[in-house]
């Protein structure tokens, strides 16, 4: 179910006094038990509303039964199959929107920008200029390399000074080491 789509369920019976309905607590050897369905709308406006107490209201529970359960293992599991689903819907959309865009990039790129021509009233199709071809080329080619986790640019992390000492050290150590190996042993 998207995400989005979580209102409350006004077909299903809330529960209101002692009348019995679908999300009245059933009476078991260990107490009053909800029905999972009571439970997994609890979750689902929790999620969308962040408030116990919104949540009760809706789904016509205590608030207190729904803080309690806001602790459990099942409600954690529960609340991330959620977070789960949203995320899918999300990365879902955001593809939509990526395809749709490229489409159109690539219909300019290959068919021109329309433009107004204010002479003829007409719409022309103009050539993209350079500047533009080269930012969307610099875009989608460090966009690529982002998503391949390769680097975008070249990074210059040492200076010339910091070079110099390094050979410096290195040739300081294979001076020492030759001054060590040409010593006579006693």
């Amino acid at each position: 179910m998207p995400i989005n789509d979580i209102k409350p369920d006004r077909k299903t019976p809330v529960r209101t006094g002692r009348r019995a309905d679908v999300l009245a607590p059933k009476k078991t050897p260990k107490g009053f038990q909800l029905s999972d369905e009571a439970r997994l709308q609890a979750v689902a406006h929790y999620f969308v509303t962040g408030s116990a107490r919104k949540t009760a209201q809706i789904v016509g529970l205590a608030e207190r039964t729904v803080r309690g359960w806001t602790k459990l293992d099942w409600w954690e599991k529960e609340t991330e199959l959620l977070k789960a689903a949203a995320e899918d819907e999300f990365r879902a959309d955001c593809m939509q929107i990526v395809t749709k865009a490229t489409e159109q990039i690539m219909d300019r790129i290959n068919n021109g920008d329309a433009v107004l021509n204010t002479k003829t009233g007409e719409v022309q199709r103009v050539p993209m200029k350079g500047k533009d071809l080269a930012w969307i080329r610099s875009i989608t080619y460090d966009k690529l390399r982002i998503s391949e986790g390769l680097p975008t640019s070249i990074q210059q992390k040492q200076s010339s000074d910091d070079l110099l000492s390094q050979f410096r050290k290195i040739a300081n150590e294979v001076r020492e080491k030759d001054v060590v190996s040409t010593q006579p042993k006693h």
